[in-house]
């Protein structure tokens, strides 16, 4: 089974003001994506800086194009994208 899995950055020292309100709509989008399928996991980074993601075959084009539409996409460090194979 392909996967594409999204790990995002993101400065815990420097959000923005209305960084609960971002979070709150993010967490609205990704609960969609849960409920539909497309996501099949996400985490909340040990750091507290940021989140990963597992998507379960979705094509890597579509997986950014969907990360591009998180509010929180927009105070991100860093965003790395990676396919990935289930081996066991």
């Amino acid at each position: 089974m392909e996967r594409t899995l999204v790990n995002i950055t993101i400065d815990p020292e420097n959000l923005p003001a209305d960084f609960p309100e971002m979070a709150k709509q993010d967490k609205e989008i990704v609960g969609k994506w849960k409920e539909d399928g497309t996501l099949q996991h996400v985490f909340l980074k040990e750091a507290q800086n940021g989140v990963v993601f597992i998507f379960s075959d979705v094509d890597k084009e579509k997986v950014e194009i969907l990360i591009k539409t998180l509010p929180i996409y927009k105070i991100q460090k860093s965003v790395e994208y990676l396919s990935v194979k289930e081996l066991f």
